[in-house]
């Protein structure tokens, strides 16, 4: 009896899809984007999706779909090297890659895109050392406009960009910067933690009992040390399967695939 966990239509007017996990919202945001084209309604579509989810193949189909159609869509990406746990892969790489190039791409308030050297960013945390030329861009490459690395904390910058891409037509991408749980002090310092929270009451909070998780994760490593075939998967969720301990002490057993 309490709210849904991801979108549902039927839930509320203002969730226009429905869905179970990640990774989707540039897929619906593509479909709402060619239906508005062919109702001849210029309506602007905006599809916000995480780094995290953006490893996700789904994301990566619809990217090439928009481009294929010229879909007039706006993806927002929002950059904060989480996904649920730390994002892992060549994807992170590829952010850090054009992160560490040192310049981002501005918008005039005409829509004229050009280059610049990016300023001191206020929340550089990368974690991730790039893999990749810092000259490839592989959102230019497939065929999106692309704009960024803005600050994503910066409201008014944001609302300039926006206002200008609308002078533009075509799949566009903006790649924004943000810090997760920027402006609550827990989840700033325990951003896995926080990623979601369950209920919790005085006397449960003192003193909880294992969760599901803790067991399987010790199970696991019991298993391992006795069976040395055993090997972990887990999509971007060490933390949320019990993982921690299996992949400190068995890092050439363990694999974290990002959401797959």
């Amino acid at each position: 009896d309490g709210l849904a966990a991801f979108p549902a239509r039927d839930e509320s007017e203002f969730d226009t899809f429905g869905v179970g996990h990640s990774s989707t919202a540039i897929s619906a945001g593509l479909g709402m984007a060619l239906a508005r084209r062919y109702q001849n309604d210029p309506c602007e579509v905006v599809s916000i999706i995480g780094d995290g989810a953006m490893t996700a193949g789904m994301a990566f189909e619809a990217m090439n779909d928009a481009v294929a159609h010229h879909a007039n869509l706006m993806v927002v990406l929002n950059d904060n090297d989480m996904s649920i746990s730390c994002s892992t892969g060549g994807f992170a790489k590829h952010l850090a890659a054009i992160w560490e190039r040192g310049e981002f791409v501005n918008v005039t308030e005409e829509g004229e895109a050009y280059v610049q050297p990016h300023p001191e960013w206020l929340y550089n945390s990368r974690l991730h050392s790039a893999a990749t030329d810092a000259a490839d861009n592989l959102f230019k490459a497939i065929g999106f406009d692309y704009f960024g690395p803005y600050d994503g904390h910066d409201v008014q910058q944001l609302v300039h960009v926006f206002n200008a891409l609308k002078k533009r037509t075509g799949p566009r991408l903006i790649h924004v910067y943000t810090k997760k749980g920027k402006g609550f002090a827990p989840a700033e310092s325990d951003q896995i933690k926080y990623h979601a929270i369950g209920k919790l009451n005085a006397v449960a909070a003192v003193k909880m009992a294992p969760k599901y998780s803790d067991v399987f994760g010790q199970w696991l490593c019991d298993e391992a040390a006795q069976d040395k075939r055993l090997l972990a998967i887990t999509p971007a969720m060490c933390e949320g399967s019990g993982m921690v301990q299996f992949a400190k002490d068995y890092p050439e057993r363990f694999f974290d695939v990002a959401i797959a």
